[in-house]
């Protein structure tokens, strides 16, 4: 950084809109207008690409008003689901835009001053660094509530880690910074992923694809949950999305000695004792339609 430059000027002047922030929003008229205001104050020049997922709240209503002219809408006539509507926003960046960077932002989330310089800085002075993303905080007691993503393969989960002393399997899709290098590469995120793991799955694709990724500590983004799914529809995503993530990365072997047998294990628990029909119903579409 040249000495006596401002942190803002500085970044005003290294990415010249070479960044493209994607927002998803479905039922997010309460949220939307602070995640826009906490981007505006960044002092970094962006594209703002926000693509409506058929809310039936009065979101598209609220986009309207808030509309500038760094801002393009986009309205779905119906839920795509999340991973659909982010290709959708990366075929329309590169198409209208020519970004080399994005940053996909929830709704919901609220950037910390300078965040978005931070994860810049942080990604542009690391050639192999192709994902980044802040910690996740939450704004109410400010808990740390992401700082690593780890993929337990042994109990099929991920899950959420606050500790630095971990490297991260993936980094969280509430706010991340991405190449389009890495999208190039791995054409963007699997669209089976209706909602959830589909950021563990772009993650470890771009590992293996030779990509580096890191939390970065002086980035902070504070983020409250959406009420946009009730519990029992998130539920049922998870379980499903989870076992279309771990039947995908297995190998072959491990898929006939270890998945399948967990499968059936849990789903008989699930039917003859949990009686979750959410649960069992997420057992069902997943075998059905794997």
């Amino acid at each position: 950084m040249p000495l006596g430059c401002k942190i803002e000027e500085y970044f005003s002047m290294k990415t010249k809109k070479i960044l493209t922030i994607i927002i998803i929003t479905y039922n997010s008229q309460n949220c939307i207008e602070s995640c826009l205001q906490s981007i505006k104050v960044q002092n970094v020049p962006t594209n703002i690409l926000i693509i409506d997922n058929n809310s039936t709240d009065k979101t598209w209503r609220k986009l309207q008003t808030l509309k500038a002219s760094n801002i393009d809408l986009i309205k779905n006539k119906v839920n795509s689901g999340f991973a659909r509507a982010v290709n959708q926003g990366f075929k329309y960046s590169n198409k209208n835009f020519k970004n080399s960077l994005f940053l996909l932002l929830n709704p919901d989330a609220v950037l910390d001053d300078f965040c978005l310089a931070r994860l810049i800085e942080a990604i542009d002075s690391n050639p192999k660094l192709g994902l980044c993303s802040p910690i996740i905080k939450n704004p109410t007691n400010n808990q740390l509530i992401f700082q690593q993503g780890k993929i337990d393969w042994w109990q099929m989960r991920t899950l959420h880690v606050a500790a630095k002393s971990l490297s991260s399997d993936y980094l969280t899709g509430c706010c991340l910074l991405i190449k389009k290098a890495v999208i190039d590469k791995i054409d963007g995120f699997d669209e089976r992923f209706f909602l959830y793991y589909e950021d563990a799955d772009f993650c470890l694709r771009a590992r293996q694809n030779g990509f580096q990724l890191k939390t970065v500590s002086k980035a902070i983004c504070f983020h409250q949950e959406s009420q946009s799914s009730d519990s029992d529809t998130k539920t049922y995503y998870l379980v499903k999305n989870g076992l279309i993530f771990f039947h995908k990365h297995f190998s072959l072997l491990t898929k006939l000695l270890y998945f399948w047998p967990i499968f059936f294990l849990r789903l008989i628990y699930h039917l003859l004792i949990s009686r979750k029909k959410n649960i069992v119903q997420a057992f069902k579409d997943f075998y059905f339609n794997k």
